[in-house]
């Protein structure tokens, strides 16, 4: 079987999020292409949300993933008459191997289908990948499905490109580092898949299979700088599960510009990356670029706290085209901050938000409430410090409880823990039980919040 012969559909199920088309996906679908394979990509995520009777578009607050769950399990009460329709399609493209992209909200959907899909063409191979399949979270539980054949966990260009390779030649696959397999009754993890060292050299993402028109920020595209971060924030899962590398300003925008040519009705980037000070000079690089061109464009990224990011420097960026930048406060307790592994003050803090805030940038912020660390004096601190900061937030980000993700560095040391602050949830996530003092502050600060003006 020649590679083209090998066909691959790349399908991500509700219900996730749908503001953008998956970055990730589609960035598998470039380079599995480059390889010269036929790949197919459907997101049956943005299609499906708009069968729910609801105009997304107009909505300014997108359903919560916890809501989209609660969608799907209403679905699949439903007697699976509204995914059939995704099994029909899938069937429809005569594919040798399916992959679902997988996440912690889409997962009841991504099972009943691959079920499905089995029962009908036992031929099928499925494969699941994406943030959920790590061995850790649900890898492990996928694997040991009878309907599932492999799991791809990590970064998936290799390690996928190298499964396909070996069904297109009949080899084995089980020494193809990245899989998790079931043999004998046994899960096989075959260690970490090979990476991409040099981003440089990936494709350019490819959204040519997708409706762009129905997604609800449908001007927007996704663009990424780097993967991993280099920050080692104690409760982050991100340093444990990628390494960081980044592309240039150069590829960057390269790419900027081609996804122009592709889809000229394009005039806004979202960076995915979990932290653009990861590579701040080359973002400067990248600004004084397109301050240079011509390109009619405004972008928005995540960023985290840094003393060495000033007035000129926000300057560049707004002139670039910077309308928005959230960053991940998390607390203003200097002690609490201490134990989460950041590495600023909040007087750096403080300077930063103001001066992206005097180039005319748009500041949203993030905060995690109820650390195992703060206590009510640290909890006042960080009121004190939004009330402070009023002038130059624009708007309260994500607020949430503390949870430890299985592989952040802390995990283990909370893993054991006893009494009746912590639990383990499905996907090993320590949290505090509901009905715990702690749990008590998401409200006070939604009220707080809410009395200085800002939505909730």
């Amino acid at each position: 079987m020649t590679p083209s012969e090998t066909k691959i559909t790349l399908v991500r199920c509700p219900f996730i999020n749908p503001l953008l088309p998956d970055i990730g996906l589609d960035s598998l679908a470039a380079f599995l292409r480059r390889q010269g394979r036929a790949v197919s990509a459907i997101d049956f995520n943005i299609e499906y949300t708009h069968h729910l009777g609801k105009d997304w578009k107009k909505d300014s607050h997108p359903p919560t993933p916890a809501q989209l769950n609660d969608k799907a399990r209403e679905i699949l009460a439903n007697s699976g008459q509204d995914y059939a329709e995704i099994v029909s399609r899938i069937l429809q493209s005569e594919p040798t191997v399916v992959g679902f992209s997988v996440w912690d909200c889409n997962t009841m959907v991504s099972l009943s289908v691959a079920e499905e899909l089995k029962k009908i063409r036992k031929d099928i191979i499925i494969v699941f990948g994406g943030p959920e399949c790590l061995p850790l979270r649900s890898g492990k539980t996928f694997a040991n499905r009878d309907f599932i054949d492999f799991v791809v966990y990590g970064e998936g260009e290799l390690t996928l490109n190298n499964l396909v390779e070996s069904i297109s030649r009949g080899a084995s696959t089980f020494d193809i580092p990245g899989l998790l397999t079931k043999r004998d009754g046994k899960i096989l993890d075959s260690g970490p898949g090979e990476i991409i060292q040099d981003l440089n050299e990936l494709p350019f993402p490819d959204y040519t299979d997708y409706p762009l028109a129905l997604y609800p920020d449908y001007k927007s595209l996704y663009v990424t700088f780097s993967r991993g971060c280099h920050c080692h924030c104690v409760y982050c899962s991100v340093p444990g599960t990628f390494k960081l590398r980044s592309r240039t300003a150069e590829t960057v925008f390269a790419d900027i510009n081609f996804q122009l040519l592709t889809h000229p009705e394009t005039n806004r980037f979202h960076f995915c990356d979990a932290n653009l000070n990861s590579c701040w000079e080359e973002l400067l690089k990248l600004s004084e670029m397109l301050i240079s061109s011509d390109l009619q464009i405004t972008w928005a990224g995540f960023f985290s706290v840094s003393p060495l990011l000033g007035g000129a420097y926000f300057d560049a960026l707004a002139r670039s085209g910077c309308r928005t930048i959230v960053v991940g406060i998390e607390s203003a307790s200097p002690k609490v901050m201490k134990k989460m592994g950041k590495t600023y003050s909040v007087e750096d803090a403080k300077r930063m938000i103001i001066a992206a805030h005097n180039a005319g940038i748009e500041i949203i912020t993030n905060f995690i409430i109820a650390s195992p660390w703060e206590e009510e004096e640290d909890f006042n601190m960080t009121l004190k410090f939004i009330e402070e900061m009023r002038p130059y937030i624009n708007q309260i980000g994500s607020k949430s409880m503390f949870w430890i993700e299985t592989y952040a560095p802390i995990f283990k040391e909370y893993a054991d823990a006893k009494g009746p602050k912590y639990i383990k949830t499905g996907n090993n996530v320590m949290t505090f039980q509901s009905g715990q003092p702690e749990c008590a502050r998401i409200k006070r600060f939604d009220d707080f919040v809410g009395s200085l003006g800002y939505d909730i």
